[in-house]
């Protein structure tokens, strides 16, 4: 092989890696501005005052703010217009969603809409779930498909530092809220009990649209 073509290799190799490379310096250096997060609730219902509790102190680990931003929608759409943004966002973990079984299961099967409630996103923490509503009722945050797995790392870490912290159980009483064990807090976990739920409930509510 001469001289050129190995030189012409080398140049589409190193052009080939340079997007991974790309995205492993960015997962190193996140994040280096303000974060993004979603909510797909009215300010200053229980659900809001939650996520910015949590948020609050997320801060404190990942050295960056997170800003929050109530799209909620029109009447009837259930947060889906929040949702479709970050679905389609891009998956650097500047923009996530506060998700809730509203959002992340029912209406998945409710509503028509562009993006898949499972496909498009990517579980990141399991924060808690509601004492006063049915069951099932939880929280979590999601990032766009396609998020580095450090990126989704540092916020999940930085989720359940924030929930292990002394500080927030004395809001809790208040919020009604239980947190899980901090083994079930993990991005596995949320993704299983979001598939759990799908599974239930989704049958259910096909079976009830038809007898209607």
């Amino acid at each position: 092989m001469d001289f050129r073509r190995r030189q012409v290799l080398h140049l589409a190799a190193s052009a080939a890696a340079m997007p991974a490379l790309q995205r492993t310096a960015g997962a190193q250096s996140y994040p280096s501005r303000p974060i993004t997060m979603v909510v797909p609730f009215p300010a200053d219902s229980r659900s809001d005052t939650f996520i910015r509790v949590v948020t609050e102190r997320m801060r404190s680990s990942l050295g960056q703010p997170i800003i929050i931003e109530n799209i909620v929608g029109i009447a009837g759409e259930a947060g889906c217009l929040g949702t479709g943004m970050v679905a389609r966002a891009a998956g650097d973990g500047y923009m996530l969603i506060a998700g809730d079984w509203g959002s992340h299961v029912v209406n998945g099967i409710l509503y028509a809409h562009s993006y898949d409630v499972v496909r498009d996103f990517v579980p990141v923490a399991l924060l808690a779930s509601n004492l006063v509503m049915m069951e099932s009722y939880w929280w979590g945050i999601f990032a766009p498909k396609n998020t580095p797995k450090e990126v989704g790392a540092k916020l999940g870490a930085a989720a359940m530092d924030a929930l292990a912290d002394p500080a927030f159980y004395a809001r809790l009483a208040s919020l009604l809220v239980v947190v899980p064990p901090r083994d079930q807090q993990t991005p596995e976990a949320l993704a299983a009990l979001q598939k759990a739920d799908i599974e239930y409930w989704w049958p259910l509510i096909k079976a009830n649209a038809s007898a209607e």
